[in-house]
């Protein structure tokens, strides 16, 4: 199964990824939010192959998110991205960013199996939050989640949990 779901660049809220499976795809689930998005919710999926394998992002600088939902997914295997030539990926079960300067508030990571197969040098982390500058995320939850390894030693090359600067 290829499949990979982009929500941008209007005003949505309520939308809704559950029970899916999402396998070799570049990224399995992302969602570019603009102004006054809110409540995103990911539940009960499995994605696997990707280089990331749920993404969220900012649009532009008076971009909002407030309520990012990810429980009970199951997020692993990014290994297949590794670039051993040209390092042009950094893995990351989940990617979270306000690299243009937008806002994402209230974001809940839940009772999700992360990995195994993090790609190992090749991966930044299991769950990655970048904000581009201070006050740009706030209130991100990471509650019972399992981080699974493989009995190589594989892991990310920062850490399984990564915030960025002011996270």
């Amino acid at each position: 199964i290829v499949n990979c779901c982009t929500v941008s660049p209007y005003y949505i809220t309520g939308f809704t990824v559950t029970n899916c499976t999402i396998t070799d795809a570049y990224i399995g689930i992302f969602s570019d939010y603009s102004v006054g998005c809110s409540n995103y919710y990911y539940f009960n999926n499995t994605i696997s192959r990707c280089n990331w394998c749920i993404g969220c992002g900012d649009r532009q600088n008076t971009s909002t998110m407030r309520g990012l939902y990810l429980t009970g997914n199951h997020l692993f295997s990014t290994t297949n991205w590794n670039d051993t030539v040209g390092d042009d990926y950094h893995h990351n079960m989940l990617m979270c960013y306000t690299a243009s300067g937008g806002t994402i508030s209230n974001v809940f990571c839940s009772d999700n199996i992360i990995g195994p197969d993090y790609g190992g040098a090749y991966s930044t982390s299991g769950f990655f939050f970048d904000p581009n500058g201070a006050n740009e995320m706030s209130g991100i939850y990471v509650l019972n989640n399992l981080f699974l390894e493989n009995t190589n030693g594989d892991q990310p090359s920062n850490a399984l949990i990564t915030g960025g600067n002011n996270v």
